[in-house]
């Protein structure tokens, strides 16, 4: 195998190819949607507030609203985001905060779509819950005389998938844990595989529920650990946002990095390749995670998602570059999730303890999510008999861990997670034209009669059990 070729070909998919089609799909949107249709204030204060109120039980039929945008943010928001915004600074300079952040809210049309599309062609399983995601809105959304197209990248998408779940979503999230867990803790790595392979095993034995339970316990004790470290820093650090601020600005529109040298369309170019890759913007697999969900409101669940970009595209990356500014570091190569815990050690000393444990427990986390996903896929390709096998094959994934990451291991995950993107914007664009049916759910609109509200969900009911 060339290796050569693979980064070659890598390289061309994320800085160039992805982009320049994400970008296209973005703009378009609004085009072909309208912008108020996208952009409505409303709703996303209503998503906001469904995420800090009581979820009632959903007997069985799937998970609840907030545990699907918590199991979406699990596989955003991870140790490997946090790195890939240390090794972006370090190869384009502060300047690509700049666009990093303006690309990602350019990204929002994108992962709301994807969304509401994956909740509106999703099914019901073996067990009576909800499964869908891009592989299903290929397969029958994109309508009879396209309908063998369709199954094809339906299956191009859940192979690749496959492919990207075992590096990003096993390999290197478990390799954090031990190597975090040996450094901080002391602890002997064959214990921390035993811990990590039990609660992965019991949270797939009893499916969805109990993962997505565990996944929102962990992810909300992350947020809110990011949330105290920010305001810590900012309350003691705030001061120097507007020396940050201005070495952006500065640095995004001169002609070179002062720092690192790299120029503006390098700064542009890694920007929406970073928006792209840390937000999981064009992946699809949030829309697996909705999709579980027990609601109607497609709508407000697709502003979850957009509220989920938000905090890892924005929040997240604001923190951890602000910590970088204040620590006065930049030579990092991004490799070792050592080096950013020194970032968050260096500017306070209670900062490596809070950073060490949110890492984990993203971590652990993002294993159970992604476990979840590649259950998903394979019940989608092979059915009810399939479901046991994806069990034990992600469980046993994660010895393996141990094992030496190779080069070749790396180029060929990041991609399939490139290949992904491809067939998941294909169902964007061409299922575009059913998004406008969910304007039925919009709880608060006075204009839509109770009647054509109980149509629509009669409707939806019948795709989703036939």
């Amino acid at each position: 195998m060339d290796f050569n070729l693979i980064s070659t070909f890598n390289e061309f998919l994320w800085l160039s190819f992805l982009p320049i089609v994400a970008f296209l799909v973005a703009i378009s949107l609004p085009l072909r949607l309208g912008a108020g249709f996208i952009v409505q204030w409303q709703l996303l204060k209503s998503a906001t507030r469904k995420l800090f109120s009581v979820q009632k039980e959903t007997f069985g039929l799937g998970i609840t609203p907030r545990s699907g945008f918590l199991m979406s943010i699990a596989t955003s928001m991870t140790a490997g985001h946090l790195l890939g915004t240390v090794l972006v600074i370090a190869i384009a300079g502060y300047g690509v905060l700049f666009y990093v952040w303006i690309f990602t809210i350019l990204l929002l049309g994108v992962k709301y779509i994807e969304t509401i599309q994956s909740i509106l062609f999703r099914k019901v399983n073996h067990r009576g819950q909800f499964v869908g995601g891009p592989m299903y809105v290929l397969k029958y959304g994109l309508g009879k005389n396209a309908a063998l197209l369709g199954t094809i990248l339906a299956i191009f998408y859940c192979i690749f998938l496959l492919i990207g779940s075992v590096g990003l979503g096993n390999h290197l999230p478990v390799r954090f844990i031990g190597q975090l867990g040996h450094e901080y803790f002391d602890l002997d790595p064959f214990y921390i595989m035993v811990g990590i392979i039990t609660i992965v095993g019991i949270c797939s034995c009893y499916g969805v529920r109990l993962t997505s339970i565990i996944v929102s316990i962990l992810m909300g004790a992350s947020l809110l650990m990011f949330a105290v470290m920010l305001v810590y820093v900012l309350s003691f650090y705030g001061y120097q946002l507007p020396d940050f601020f201005m070495l952006i600005i500065n640095e995004a529109f001169s002609a070179r990095s002062a720092d690192t040298g790299a120029s503006i369309s390098m700064m542009v170019i890694f920007g929406f390749a970073r928006a792209l890759y840390g937000t999981g913007t064009g992946l699809g697999t949030s829309g697996i995670a909705h999709s579980a969900t027990v609601t109607y409101d497609a709508r407000q669940q697709g502003y979850m998602a957009v509220i989920a970009n938000l905090i890892a595209g924005i929040l997240v990356t604001f923190l951890v570059s602000f910590v970088i500014y204040l620590s006065g570091a930049l030579d990092a190569d991004g490799e070792s999730i050592l080096q950013l815990v020194q970032f968050f050690e260096h500017v306070e000393s209670y900062g490596r303890e809070a950073i060490v444990i949110t890492i984990l427990l993203m971590s652990l986390a993002s294993i159970l999510a992604w476990g979840y996903y590649v259950e998903t896929v394979c019940f989608f390709l092979f059915g009810q008999i399939a479901v046991w096998p994806a069990r034990i094959f992600w469980v046993g994934l994660i010895p393996l861990a141990s094992l030496t990451l190779s080069i070749y291991f790396i180029r060929i995950h990041e991609l399939a997670l490139a290949l992904m993107a491809i067939p998941n914007f294909i169902a964007i664009i061409t299922v575009l034209a059913n998004v406008r049916e969910v304007e039925h759910l919009n709880a608060q609109s006075g204009h839509i009669s109770i009647w054509r509200r109980i149509i629509y969900r009669l409707r939806t009911l019948r795709r989703i059990w036939i």
